[in-house]
This record gives C-alpha cells, structure tokens and sequence, in this order.
C-alpha cells in the first residue's frame, strides 16, 4: 500500500483537479500549481505550521488560511501546564492571498506585514529563521527570533485523496528534527531555546477539504545517547490512506517507512497510557501523557476541537537497515482533532 514517488509529478491534473499519483515522497518530487485546483475556493485551505519544543516549553506560529478566514499566530505555553502566552492576528477573507510558497521544502519566503505587526518564515538550503515582531496592550512587545538547523533530511511528503470526492485532496509535508536556537518574548518575559535539547518541526498543508473531518498526528524528535537525531511522524484517520500513510521514523537523515499505525488508549481520559504498534512489529511505543493543551475554539460556521497531549514516550522503533532504536522518556506529542471549517 506504499507508493512512493521518486519522479518529478504533478501533483494535480490540469482538467479535473484530481490528484495524478496518490502516494508519499522522502523528500518532495511534487509540482503543485495552486492554479490547478479546481474544487470550490471556499474549501481550499492552506499553512504552515512550525513548532518548537523542549521538555519544558513548546513555541507554535502558523501563517494559514481556510480561505474565508486566516491567522498569524504565536503560541507560548509551558508543559506543566503553568504558563500560556497567545497573540493572534486574524486575517479576513484571505484567499490564497498570502503569497504561501507551492513547496515546503525549497527555498522561499513568507512575509506578512500589516499595522503593528511584522512576521516572516526564511527557509535557505539549510536553515529556517521564524521572526515575529508586534505588540498589545496585554503583553507589551512581543518578539520571535528562531534559527533552525534545517537541512533537507528529514522529510515526508504524501497526496491524500478523499473517497467519492475527485477534486478534494490534501497535499501535506512533515519535517523534523530540526536543533532549534533562539529567544522568544512576550513583554518583560523572555525565553531561550538551546539546540542541544531544542527541536522545530513543519507541518505544511495544502488543500482541498470536506466540512467535516478528524485526524490523528503524532511527531516527535530527540538525541539518541550516541549523539544521532531521532525522530518520527505518525497520522491516520484522514482522507484515503489506500495509496500511502505518512508513518516514518528517521535516524541521521535517513527515513524509514512504515505501514498501519493502531493506536489504543482509553476513549474517554486522553492522560491515560497511548500505545502505539505498527503492522510489521517495527514501532512499538507508549506515551505516559504530562500535558493536554487542549483547544476547542467554536466559530459558528467553524468549530475546532483538538487535544494536542505530549508526554513521554518509552519503546522501540525498528530501522530499514534492521536496527532497533530503543528510545526512554523522549517527550513528544501525539493529537486527536475534530473539526468543522
């Protein structure tokens, strides 16, 4: 059920709009021309997402739009739950006007600018600056200055199609194991990430949806004792995953796929034990959950639900090469996401 392309392919067929070749990619062989979509404009949704994390605090910014309404954001919040800081700058009928970059991967620029606010994505060969300057009344200046150490490594990029629906598709890139360095500050409060224990990620999505839809997405990066990056993406739940899933480990810039990913965990208390296992015995994982930042945020024609847990995940993961990984309270994430948008 793993279809990988290897070959630069359009993403999308000029005519119809459907997805030419669902699958995934190591690192992207797309060619996405926005103008190719052909579904309805008010379903078209596009973002990119970055987050940066240690075992203390998580920094979350995301330029993005679902035509209608867009945000820049930057988020905060510390994993005992003690500590939260948010701005939001909400985008009104934004339209694919943002100028979002047709690949995640290659070098480009994201810049928004408007009254009281300056925010901008920089991605170069192997680094990413994430900057953001404004302020408000609540916090006084606020300041984002973020440098990733980003080579095109550690990447997978999948074409999803929905069932019954040839125009809808969502095209995704998830990039990690990024050693993050910088300061992040919201008044007279600042914060320091150090790429010793500091890692960024990208989700990128572009896409055309259905109103109603759910998702699981895990994502987690680490050192291992031998001084390697380690790290994983895991998602199911959404679209038709017939073709390819986006489950992969990573170890030095190499990634090995996986399959099926089932996950068990008692439905009602997202801070009991999640257990994740794949369909050929290769990732093994439970994650003891700390903290649920969870966010329900209800627009009347929009609602968004999300318990986004991170804990600390104990287990193993299994390599192409046959090298099993064996990983210890490694602090990542994993989300459950309902929405309406």
């Amino acid at each position: 059920m793993q279809r990988q392309i290897t070959q630069p392919t359009p993403l999308l067929d000029k005519k119809s709009g459907a997805l030419t070749a669902p699958g995934y990619c190591l690192n992207n062989n797309y060619i996405f021309v926005r103008s190719d979509i052909k579904a309805n404009a008010f379903r078209i949704k596009e973002w990119d997402f970055y987050q940066v994390s240690n075992r203390q605090y998580v920094l979350q910014m995301t330029i993005g739009h679902s035509s209608y309404a867009g945000t820049c954001a930057v988020t905060l919040y510390s994993l005992d739950g003690k500590e939260r800081y948010e701005y939001i700058y909400p985008l009104i009928m934004p339209f694919g006007k943002l100028g979002l970059p047709q690949n995640g991967e290659t070098p480009h620029k994201v810049e928004v600018l408007r009254k009281g606010l300056e925010m901008s994505y920089t991605v170069t060969e192997d680094k990413r600056f994430l900057k953001l300057r404004t302020a408000n009344k609540k916090y006084g200046d606020i300041s984002v200055d973020i440098t990733l150490d980003a080579p095109p490594a550690h990447s997978i990029t999948v074409a999803t199609p929905f069932s019954g629906a040839p125009k809808k598709f969502y095209y995704n890139q998830k990039l990690n194991c990024w050693p993050a360095s910088g300061t992040v500050s919201f008044g007279d409060k600042k914060w320091q990430f150090d790429p010793t224990d500091s890692f960024g990620l990208l989700d990128w999505g572009r896409g055309a949806w259905p109103y109603r839809h759910t998702w699981t997405w895990g994502n987690g990066s680490c050192r291992l004792p031998d001084g390697r990056l380690f790290g994983f993406n895991l998602g199911f739940g959404f679209g038709d995953l017939s073709n390819a899933t986006e489950n992969i480990i990573f170890v030095d810039g190499k990634g090995s796929k996986l399959g099926v990913i089932t996950l068990d965990r008692a439905q009602d208390d997202y801070m009991s034990p999640w257990h994740f296992t794949d369909d050929e015995g290769r990732f093994d994982m439970t994650m003891t959950p700390i903290f649920d930042n969870y966010t329900n945020l209800n627009f009347i024609i929009a609602h968004n639900r999300c318990h986004q847990v991170f804990g600390s995940w104990t287990g193993k993961a299994v390599t192409d090469e046959g090298e099993t990984i064996q990983i210890s309270d490694m602090t990542a994430f994993c989300e459950i996401a309902k929405n309406r948008w």
